[in-house]
């Protein structure tokens, strides 16, 4: 209410607010006020032309908001936004990531083969390089995180890689007691413990 009323032309802004709004109603457990959010996010951005990069994200925060109530939908629409991005000149970029990691996602809850998910982690990973490179806590935990598929799809010498990089990268990084450090090297440690590694 407080941007509509100073700042009724502010599109880029409203928009980012009803993405916002939709990531959280996801994440709460309001599956109906995140769709329309997101939608009044896509609305406002085609009456207002707005740019493509912006367009993108509100159809990628109706996606995500699909993506447990209807997967598949979600999935087809994640592939879309993939095609259309990467057309728009937006590869290698955060947003492709993030596209990745919806797909990846919407993959998985459709219950995919996980062998089919794991190109695009690997891509997830590779374009984690080339934003933030190898020496952060965020491709530390994306290591991590993604060495859980890879383990459950059975690949576990390559889990086992992912983890062992992530929980030194995490030390590289954080000089005291941090939740990454903790997180990553709780997940190595269940790795070695489910390998008989002690």
């Amino acid at each position: 209410d407080l941007l509509q009323q100073h700042a009724p032309d502010a599109t880029r802004e409203h928009m980012r607010l009803h993405e916002g709004l939709s990531a959280l109603h996801k994440n709460t457990g309001k599956p109906d006020s995140a769709l329309a959010h997101a939608r009044e996010a896509i609305a406002l951005g085609a009456r207002a032309d707005a740019p493509p990069v912006e367009r993108l994200r509100a159809r990628k925060a109706l996606a995500e908001a699909l993506t447990f109530s209807e997967p598949e939908t979600a999935e087809a629409q994640f592939r879309a936004l993939l095609d259309d991005a990467l057309a728009s000149g937006f590869a290698d970029t955060l947003l492709h990531r993030e596209l990745l990691r919806g797909l990846s996602g919407a993959m998985i809850q459709t219950d995919r083969d996980r062998e089919q998910v794991l190109p695009l982690l690997e891509e997830e990973l590779r374009i984690g390089r080339l934003l933030e490179g190898e020496d952060s806590g965020a491709y530390a935990h994306m290591l991590a995180n993604n060495g859980n598929t890879f383990l459950i799809a059975g690949r576990s010498e390559r889990a086992g890689q992912m983890f062992q990089q992530a929980a030194a990268i995490a030390d590289r990084v954080y000089r005291q007691p941090h939740e990454t450090t903790a997180v990553v090297h709780c997940q190595l440690a269940t790795f070695r413990h489910l390998h008989g590694e002690h």
